[in-house]
Parts: structure tokens; C-alpha cells; sequence
């Protein structure tokens, strides 16, 4: 019997090396045996973006920092219903966490153990 994944931890954030890993996610798991756990990281570096001389006062850095934030919120609820939908059209669970920087090193912990790597029918190894 084959190796069957039970969760496929895909980083993914739209770039194309993401939709690779998504492609290649999508060849191991089994529909209705398999789940993806989509993890998509917000970078905290933009937060250093706010030393322009136009921000140089808290009520404009405040609104600065909303309209980022609001940005970055709409680019990871788009980039989590299109993987969720191209999960559902494969019949795969698909749960998601969306981390900042800071919060990856806790999350790295639980999954530093569960990993493993399998060779596709191409021979690419994952």
C-alpha cells in the first residue's frame, strides 16, 4: 500500500514557487484522506516602513499602519478562499493558520518532528 499523507503543511502566499508546492501537495494527497494545512506568513518587516518624513506624526503613522494592515488582511483572506476552493475541487480538507514572524518559532516546535520525505511518481523528492 502506498504512503498516504495524512496532512500536507503547505507554505503558500501566491508567489510561484508557492503554486509549485501547491501542485505538487495536490499530487500526494488522496481526496478524503488527506488535509492540507495552509500557513501563510505576513511578514512583520513592513511595521519598519513608517520613518518617512510625510509619517513623521502619530496620526498619520496610525493611518499608515491601518491601511497597510487592511491591505495585508485582504491579500490573505483572497490567498485562503482560492486555496481553499481548489482544495474543495480535489475533495481535500483544507484548514489554514496565519502567522507573523514572531509567531512562527512556536508553531516550527509542534511541526519540527513531522516531516518526512516520499518520491513522487516523477522522482521528485518532497
Amino acid at each position: 500500500m502506498a504512503f498516504i499523507p495524512q496532512t500536507l503543511l503547505l507554505g503558500h502566499h501566491g508567489t510561484e514557487g508557492a503554486l509549485r508546492a501547491e501542485e505538487l501537495s495536490f499530487q500526494v494527497a488522496v481526496p478524503g484522506q488527506s488535509r492540507v494545512l495552509h500557513l501563510l506568513v505576513v511578514p512583520d518587516f513592513w511595521a519598519g516602513m513608517q520613518g518617512d518624513d510625510w509619517l513623521n506624526n502619530a496620526s498619520t503613522r496610525d493611518v499608515f499602519a491601518r491601511y497597510v494592515e487592511g491591505m495585508l488582511e485582504k491579500d490573505a483572506a483572497q490567498q485562503v478562499a482560492a486555496l481553499e476552493a481548489r482544495c474543495a475541487e480535489r475533495g481535500l480538507a483544507n484548514i489554514w493558520e496565519t502567522r507573523g514572524d514572531e509567531g512562527m518559532q512556536d508553531f516550527e516546535e509542534r511541526i519540527a518532528n513531522c516531516h518526512s520525505a516520499f518520491e513522487l511518481e516523477d522522482g521528485t523528492r518532497a
